[in-house]
């Protein structure tokens, strides 16, 4: 039987917008970018990208559509970041969707006294351990931050424990200089890091229309080596942004884009990731990341990362609470499944509970993202999965445990947890008894004495 004309695959979608909504967004953000335009106070910044046809008048930059035009199509569409090994192995391209951890969180559940503390190198090295035995974990961060410990140490910590590519928050230059120098010592030059990074940098900035001289630097140095960059801006509606999710997420864009221009006028084909966070403040004036405006403002970055053709940033496997609780387990899966439907390339914050570092948390959300890819890949109908001969040889209350295609199948066609519980109750005292988080917890120690 041949059939025509039939699309027969359809996986799990979400679209937020139409693509003329999201066009609007684009063309509000040129207009932010002409009119208002951005702070910069770096004097050589400011001669580029006024020699570029840029407006400058003292440290306001205004940038005309056309120049905003010419950097989104020099900005290549996709990144690929490689291991140890240098082998190629995430791709931050279009229909792709990655994840990663948090960095730079200073207290820690320890996972042998369960209590809340202050972070060690030692906490760093287990993270990155744990991470490297994640299957779907795809980048690597240094999740703890140890209090007077260089992002150099932090950096050399995690590579020791792990092979896989890393995303380092924005160091000091002087400490990204350092960092690079290592990373091509282990690619084989210069030349070579730039083709096939190891890693890749995003800046977090809580100024929107404004690019510090800090940023300008890294901006410059990572467009000059070949070091992928996503800048992302952090706008709170009603403070640093209107009281309108539209209004803050044309403000992040326009201010990314602004950055997106400096990088590219550096060194046109430079790796940019695009990213813009959304983020309301509590009454306690305490950061929130697990809140549903920032898992849309994600959405926002994918989609415009689709417009623009350029690989996009988001966060994911977050909670706002200081324990792997329920609260957690609920935030994390909400993050995560939002990153998965919006198609965001890259999402990092997995391990952070309320900024507070878990383990058992990064295992968790393994399984959470386990489930989400089994999810998202849908249901394939053909003949091969509709068996309708094999149906009727079995025919009414007949068994297909020892059929062929069972064979075939049944390792893909059901998705077994690791932790949850899916047994019934009696056999469930039978075999332990134990709750989910006593499975991660144990799963942690059996990790780190292994390792």
């Amino acid at each position: 039987m041949l059939r025509v004309n039939t699309n027969v695959q359809n996986n799990p979608s979400f679209k937020m917008w139409t693509d003329d909504q999201v066009y609007e967004v684009h063309l509000a953000s040129l207009e932010v970018l002409e009119r208002t335009g951005v702070v910069i106070n770096d004097n050589a910044a400011k001669q580029l990208l006024k020699d570029y046809g840029c407006y400058v008048k003292g440290n306001l930059v205004k940038f005309p559509a056309s120049v905003v035009k010419n950097a989104v199509e020099s900005a290549p569409e996709r990144v690929v970041l490689v291991d140890g090994d240098l082998q190629r192995k995430v791709y931050l391209e279009q229909k792709s969707v990655h994840y990663g951890m948090a960095d730079g969180i200073s207290l820690i559940l320890d996972p042998y006294t369960q209590e809340i503390r202050n972070s060690k190198i030692e906490d760093v090295e287990r993270a990155a351990k744990v991470a490297e035995t994640l299957e779907n974990l795809s980048v690597v961060s240094p999740l703890v931050a140890v209090e007077g410990l260089s992002s150099v140490e932090h950096y050399k910590a995690v590579r020791r424990n792990t092979k896989k590519p890393l995303l380092i928050k924005c160091p000091a230059i002087d400490e990204l200089i350092e960092i690079l120098g290592m990373a091509q010592g282990l690619s084989g030059g210069h030349q070579e890091f730039a083709i096939n990074p190891s890693f890749a940098v995003y800046i977090q900035s809580e100024r929107p229309l404004e690019l510090t001289d800090k940023d300008i630097k890294i901006l410059k140095f990572c467009a000059e080596n070949g070091i992928p960059v996503s800048y992302i801006p952090v706008v709170c509606p009603g403070e640093t942004g209107p009281d309108s999710l539209a209004g803050c997420f044309v403000l992040g864009t326009a201010t990314a884009l602004a950055a997106l221009i400096v990088q590219q006028l550096v060194k046109r084909g430079s790796p940019y990731i695009h990213g813009i966070i959304v983020r309301p403040q509590s009454c306690e004036r305490a950061a929130l990341y697990a809140e549903p405006e920032v898992a849309l403002s994600h959405s926002v970055s994918a989609l415009l990362g689709n417009l623009y053709r350029i690989p996009s940033f988001g966060l994911a496997g977050v909670s706002d609470y200081y324990a792997n609780d329920q609260q957690a387990a609920m935030e994390a899966t909400f993050t995560i499944q939002a990153a998965a439907f919006a198609g965001v390339n890259i999402s990092a914050g997995i391990g952070n509970c309320g900024d507070v570092a878990s383990l058992e948390s990064m295992v968790m959300a393994n399984e959470i993202i386990g489930m989400t890819k089994h999810f998202m890949k849908g249901v394939e109908i053909n003949e091969e999965t509709v068996p309708v001969d094999l149906i009727h040889e079995v025919g009414p209350g007949g068994h297909f445990l020892m059929a062929e295609h069972t064979m075939k199948y049944y390792k893909t066609a059901t998705w077994y947890p690791r932790y949850m519980n899916r047994c019934h109750f009696s056999q469930w005292q039978r075999d332990d008894g134990k709750s989910m988080g006593e499975k991660l917890n144990l799963k942690i120690k059996e990790i780190l004495e292994n390792a």
